[in-house]
């Protein structure tokens, strides 16, 4: 790619039509990235509705495994855009600042990317409140057992309950 300079700004040559189609690949690597962070997101959640922690595992360890890779992705599309834009930190919305016409079918790729991501984002809130959920339901169920308070949801180690007994153990071992 060539560039000009006038008047002191840098004018990018319009790239090659390689360059385009290199930047497509790479935008549906990353949403189809995305793709498989959603099912593992599902998996993740089916897990935690039926408390098998081996699913729950697993669904940790294949998060990480795409996590990773879309690492790279993202790496790649960086480079791609820098190379495209001449930008140190280049963003996909830059392309129509740095471009007169972008092709259509960067910009369906970029949107395609973009709703990828906004379910990702949904999946993971839904993930988040099911996790919280059961956390509490946890907790509540500890406290249960322990006889300990209800109202208070913090672990409080020297507090004393109304009736003056100090209430920092989780189980009585009396017999």
């Amino acid at each position: 790619m060539s560039t000009s300079a006038t008047e002191g700004t840098e004018v990018f040559a319009e790239p090659k039509a390689e360059r385009w189609r290199e930047l497509s690949d790479a935008l549906d690597t990353e949403r189809r990235l995305l793709a498989e962070l959603v099912r593992v997101l599902l998996e993740q959640r089916n897990g935690i509705s039926t408390n098998d922690t081996e699913v729950l595992d697993d669904s940790v360890y294949s998060a990480q495994r795409v996590l990773l890779t879309l690492r790279q992705a993202r790496l790649r599309r960086r480079s791609l855009l820098h190379i495209l834009t001449g930008h140190d930190e280049p963003k996909l919305t830059e392309l129509e600042d740095a471009f007169p016409e972008v092709p259509s079918f960067i910009v369906q790729a970029r949107d395609r990317l973009s709703a990828a991501a906004a379910e990702v984002q949904r999946e993971l809130g839904i993930n988040r409140n099911a996790m919280q959920g059961a956390i509490g339901t946890g907790d509540r169920l500890i406290r249960a057992l322990a006889g300990a308070r209800q109202e208070s949801p913090l672990y409080h180690r020297n507090a004393e309950s109304a009736s003056g007994s100090q209430s920092g153990a989780l189980l009585d071992r009396q017999v």
